[in-house]
């Protein structure tokens, strides 16, 4: 079994990425919802309602929702596979605690950064991508045009939003269970900006930016929205970033 504990919370990260969901539909379906269900029945089993809490994406809201500044309450209109299959799990977390299975709580990210480590396959990868590697005197090749809109948070930031979120009581959650984390809208020029002024002050090298734009990671990303408004979770507390520097610094 999975849980061998009534006693027990799940911070619930496990998912196929962007660009690989994109290249395929039936192993998005079964690592992203099937094993979320999965995980969820067997909390479920253990009757005591466990808190879970769960990462969704703005992928989920569309390009449409750039125009309208994306609230919780946008209807959900992905334009890619890894989105749809996210805005699944997000209804699947709402009944499974409007039914009392769990005590569920969603935090709604934007695009992540500066991740550490190697690329991985999400196609936002390259905001990280667009800091990382200069800093460290690396060319970056991203696959974006580099005036692309994208909301962003750091993962600091991100990851103590996780933690509050888990601690609010269940008292002050709504409905809906999702909240989007506070994002700034950014690109990747921005970005690189920003990393070279860092770059400067602490007297680092600091490698070039290229360009290169492949198309099937500018449609997926391009489809996805670049505003979002973070208003409810910030009324629980969660925080938000101050700049694109303070991301990167």
């Amino acid at each position: 079994t999975l849980v061998d504990t009534p006693d027990v919370t799940v911070f619930h990260f496990a998912s196929m990425m962007s660009g690989n969901s994109e290249a395929d539909f039936d192993a998005a379906w079964e690592v992203n919802v099937l094993a979320q269900r999965e995980l969820l029945e067997s909390l479920r089993a253990t009757g005591s309602c466990p808190r879970f809490l769960f990462t969704s994406s703005t992928a989920t809201l569309g390009s449409e929702a750039s125009k309208y500044g994306a609230t919780d309450l946008t209807k959900l209109v992905p334009e890619g596979t890894y989105g749809f299959c996210k805005a699944v799990c997000e209804l699947m977390l709402n009944e499974y605690s409007r039914r009392g299975f769990v005590d569920g709580r969603g935090l709604r990210l934007p695009v992540v950064v500066v991740r550490p480590g190697a690329p991985n396959a999400a196609a936002t990868g390259c905001y990280s991508g667009a800091v990382r590697e200069p800093l460290n005197g690396q060319e970056a090749v991203v696959p974006l045009p580099l005036g692309l809109e994208a909301p962003i948070t750091s993962y600091q930031v991100a990851a103590d939003n996780m933690v509050r979120l888990m601690d609010v009581d269940t008292e002050r959650l709504s409905v809906d269970r999702m909240y989007m984390q506070p994002s700034l809208t950014t690109t990747l020029a921005q970005l690189y900006a920003s990393a070279q002024k860092v770059g400067k002050e602490r007297g680092i090298a600091v490698g070039p930016l290229v360009e290169e734009v492949d198309p099937v990671a500018a449609r997926i990303v391009g489809g996805m929205t670049s505003q979002t408004d973070g208003s409810r979770a910030l009324a629980l507390g969660l925080q938000g970033d101050e700049s694109a520097e303070s991301v990167v610094r």
